[in-house]
């Protein structure tokens, strides 16, 4: 799939929220992105419109091309876009128990997926439901299949969250946070079912997450995101031992390690701008140790340091 210069802005009482704001980017057959970068800086709404999942009361997508298999998403008519969701490109959204509804079993909400897009029959789809539950490791599937999400822990749910997105065999997953509210341990059970399961489906895999750490785990490639801009991009060689980027140097420096010596850990100052009042040059400029007054009158394009590696960034390489 390539993303070209896509646009998803919001219109709220107070003025127009430039959510996604010319984002370019690709991901390769068989291929781990990672899109990383702090709350609000366009990162979900980047997955949502590349499905388009944004609410149509507020949000729309303005501009672009998401092409996938030589088709532009943001062109085909709904029923297009239903055939394609869940079947060729699926997600796995960030709360499971907001996701999941409550009234229906475990069995009836996964099996739906299959529905939707096979003419199967129930005794079928039931069956490939339980084989996806055991594949991402829920125990004893037949009988959990008549549970309700209740009765599922939080890592439970997520694995049925995964499930979901991967019983009709898609060639791209959107992840967004799909380790969330859940301990290290869980987190770490939940990055290998993907990395697993990415090679056992030969899927493509859209990895997004404001942690660096889970990131590094799995990655292929990643971008960095900020105000709805990608800042810098690269192989997750490059982002995590040449970072150029100020704002990536800052979030790889905040990063808790066991062998850091005691003392306060570093911290970005400042924080992400309101979208409504972002700055008018470089965007990440009121938080940067190496601004200077270019960055204040004018926005950085892209500057290619490598064929692989990018930055958006006048002092990169300061």
């Amino acid at each position: 799939m390539e993303v070209k210069s896509l646009r998803t802005h919001f219109s709220t009482e107070y003025g127009t929220i430039k959510a996604v704001d010319g984002v370019s980017f690709e991901i390769k057959p068989g291929e781990i992105l990672g899109v990383a970068g702090e709350s609000g800086c366009g990162k979900t709404v980047t997955g949502l419109s590349i499905l388009r999942l944004i609410p149509s009361q507020s949000g729309r997508i303005l501009g672009g091309e998401v092409i996938f298999k030589k088709r532009d998403l943001l062109s085909l008519r709904e029923k297009e876009m239903q055939d394609l969701r869940g079947n060729e490109i699926s997600m796995i959204f960030q709360e499971p128990m907001t996701y999941l509804n409550p009234v229906f079993t475990i069995g009836n909400q996964v099996s739906e997926v299959i529905y939707v897009h096979k003419n199967i029959s129930k005794t079928e789809a039931r069956d490939i439901t339980i084989d996806i539950l055991n594949k991402v490791g829920i125990a004893d599937p037949a009988k959990r299949f008549k549970d309700y999400p209740h009765q599922f822990s939080g890592g439970m749910r997520q694995r049925v969250m995964i499930a979901m997105a991967l019983i009709c065999n898609p060639s791209l997953v959107i992840a967004d946070e799909p380790t969330t509210a859940l301990d290290v341990t869980i987190q770490a059970q939940i990055l290998e079912l993907l990395q697993a399961l990415k090679e056992e489906f030969r899927m493509s895999l859209m990895l997004i997450s404001h942690d660096l750490g889970i990131i590094a785990t799995i990655a292929d490639r990643v971008v960095i995101m900020y105000a709805g801009r990608i800042i810098e991009y690269g192989t997750a060689e490059e982002i995590f031992y040449q970072a150029m980027h100020p704002y990536t140097v800052g979030l790889l420096d905040s990063i808790p390690r066991s062998n850091k010596k005691r003392g306060k850990f570093h911290a970005i100052p400042g924080q992400v701008p309101n979208p409504l009042q972002l700055p008018k040059g470089c965007k990440f400029y009121p938080r940067c140790s190496r601004a200077t007054s270019d960055c204040e009158g004018r926005e950085p394009d892209v500057e290619k340091i490598s064929g692989s590696h990018g930055v958006r960034c006048y002092n990169w390489n300061i």
